[in-house]
């Protein structure tokens, strides 16, 4: 998952967010567009977690619109030493199909960080946070 190919991404995804570590293991979480939630363990399956309200499902779809993702590249790279670095993978719902946007290492910018921002504060509200 750290190469050019995205990871999957099951119909209906509103917003995925897996991060590969340097070991290869991943972690993350995804928000269906209906409000099933999902998290994955570093080398763990999926599990579903408690489902999103309707309004945290407009919260979370919302916060994609403003975000600026849209305008992102497809992938970020800033120079890391040999070892391999990480890879973020964030997968949005946008007209026409998911927008993937892969930052290699550990610089976001300012796009993802506001959706990193506006989700960390409707899942803050939760009783679980999601994962990395």
């Amino acid at each position: 998952m750290t190469g050019p190919e995205p990871p999957e991404a099951p119909p209906g995804t509103l917003l995925q967010s897996l991060l590969v570590d340097d070991d290869g293991e991943v972690a993350g979480y995804r928000i269906d567009g209906d409000g099933r939630y999902w998290s994955r363990r570093r080398g763990e399956d999926w599990t579903e977690g408690p489902r999103l309200t309707v309004e945290e499902v407009a919260r979370a779809a919302r916060a994609i619109d403003e975000s600026g993702v849209d305008a992102l590249e497809a992938r970020y790279e800033e120079p890391v030493g040999e070892e391999a670095p990480s890879t973020l993978w964030v997968q949005a719902a946008r007209p026409g199909g998911l927008r993937t946007v892969a930052v290699v290492g550990g610089r976001r910018g300012p796009a993802l960080e506001r959706l990193t921002a506006a989700l960390t504060d409707i899942f803050r509200k939760r009783a679980a946070p999601p994962p990395a």
